[in-house]
């Protein structure tokens, strides 16, 4: 009651309540609020004062250490309420829109090497739920009617609406028409300039570096040949060389976290879209032109973030999931980002390179049995993609058998009939050998987790 109905005096209203100790509370009473009953959660609310307080928890998120923890039990109560009168709906309407465009990113996870990341739902997921809810739109699964879709591309176009106003800080504000013919042929995409800016920054630190390095070779030869005036002038050049990559690497990360923040947001918008809509993709022009529009060309920037290219390819693995002939069309990608592991995943390689590729894999590892048991059914898949998906699991090293180990499960009960009538025409080798290695798994004892062996394999 103290966070969620207006008691006086209570150290949840007003946006507070982010305390440590009072985190547990929160928690609680969300839970609580949530087995509720309508007419005992009726009585319980008061709707305007929890929309103000919601208000105020999203302003006070960024400065809070737990802030985008209040503020995501304040969304999950305000997402069970029924919204009885047009004021309380527009308010909860402006409220999603504040949220997807000003609440906290999720911290980066270093430990976490792919596996379940989509498993956690962020601030973006509930502020599309919240603007799903105010559209008339439940979180289930509703029939595909025309009203159905009318009311999901109404919502999609609103949350691309917003997206389009997040990337406008990240366009020329002005430029002559020779300018704008580049942006209509596609180089004046929101955050190409950044990119191209990033990568002329890495190539002067790179360069910079080696010419370091040469200076290194040189001091030490005019030391020992007691040049020692020879020595004080490179000495001299080698600190203005310190300077210069002192700026570039200050100027990289400004730069970098201008537009890695965008983008983040933005693709935690789409792929919140992606995830929780239920209707026709294609009969959703606004949202399906963001594959076009805004994926692809993220893909290709420069100077990508692994963090973003992560959410870039998920965000396309989500569309695969939907629309069937863009799972075809990237079939082949997502077949070599499982089998890159065979060559990126080695012990000499950087434990982060390792963990990149990982995260990649546990994606589309995911997203190939997702579209065999969707688009397979249907015909879009023929049986020679199903199964190759099952050859491309099954061939990971052993390091990165937990990465697989989840969808190969999903895929043998689900398409395991396959499997068994093409092992009676021609043994499948490498799939029979990953159902066994499965077996072993499943009855072995536990051991050290892989993250240990990469910790371990580090400090060596």
């Amino acid at each position: 009651r103290r966070f969620f109905a207006g008691a006086a005096n209570s150290k949840g209203g007003e946006g507070r309540g982010a305390e440590p100790e009072g985190l547990h509370e929160a928690l609680f009473a969300r839970h609580a609020v949530a087995i509720m009953g309508d007419e005992d959660r009726e009585d319980l609310l008061d709707i305007p004062l929890l929309l103000k307080r919601t208000t105020e928890a999203l302003g006070a998120a960024q400065g809070q250490s737990h802030g985008a923890f209040i503020l995501r039990q304040y969304l999950h109560v305000v997402i069970s309420v029924d919204f009885c009168d047009e004021a309380s709906r527009r308010r909860a309407e402006r409220l999603a829109e504040s949220v997807l465009m000003r609440a906290p990113l999720e911290p980066r996870c270093d430990s976490d090497d792919g596996v379940g990341r989509l498993s956690k739902y962020s601030l973006a997921d509930l502020g599309v739920l919240l603007l799903r809810r105010c559209g008339g739109l439940s979180r289930g699964f509703e029939p595909r009617t025309s009203k159905h879709q009318s009311l999901e591309a109404q919502c999609s176009t609103r949350a691309v609406l917003l997206v389009s106003d997040l990337c406008k800080p990240l366009r020329p504000s002005s430029g002559s028409a020779s300018e704008a013919e580049d942006q209509d042929d596609g180089e004046g995409h929101f955050a190409t300039r950044l990119s191209w800016r990033l990568q002329e920054i890495k190539d002067g630190i790179e360069e910079r570096q080696r010419r370091r390095t040469q200076l290194a070779e040189l001091k030490k030869k005019a030391v020992a040949n007691e040049e020692f005036i020879e020595a004080q002038r490179i000495k001299e050049q080698t600190k203005k060389i310190e300077q210069e990559l002192a700026s570039f690497t200050k100027e990289e990360g400004a730069l970098q976290a201008e537009r890695d923040s965008i983008l983040m947001r933005v693709l935690g918008i789409l792929r919140a879209l992606l995830r929780w809509s239920t209707s026709d993709i294609q009969k959703e022009p606004a949202l399906f032109a963001t594959l076009d529009q805004i994926l692809r060309p993220i893909v290709s920037l420069p100077a990508l973030s692994d963090e973003v290219e992560v959410a870039t390819i998920t965000a396309i693995c989500l569309f695969c999931s939907r629309h069937g002939d863009t799972a075809v069309g990237h079939w082949s990608l997502l077949l070599e980002l499982v089998r890159s592991l065979r060559q990126e995943d080695q012990a000499g390689a950087p434990l982060a390179k390792r963990r990149h590729c990982r995260a990649r894999a546990a994606v589309a590892a995911r997203t190939l049995v997702d579209c065999a048991l969707v688009h397979g059914s249907n015909g879009t898949l023929d049986r020679e993609e199903i199964l190759g998906a099952a050859h491309a699991l099954a061939a990971v090293p052993f390091a990165s058998r937990h990465i697989v180990v989840e969808p190969l499960c999903s895929w043998f009960l689900g398409l395991g009939h396959l499997f068994f009538e093409e092992h009676l025409r021609m043994p499948v080798i490498e799939v029979q050998w990953a159902l066994g290695w499965m077996f072993v798994e499943a009855f072995k004892h536990g051991s050290r987790s892989f993250e240990d062996v990469d910790d371990d394999q580090e400090q060596a």
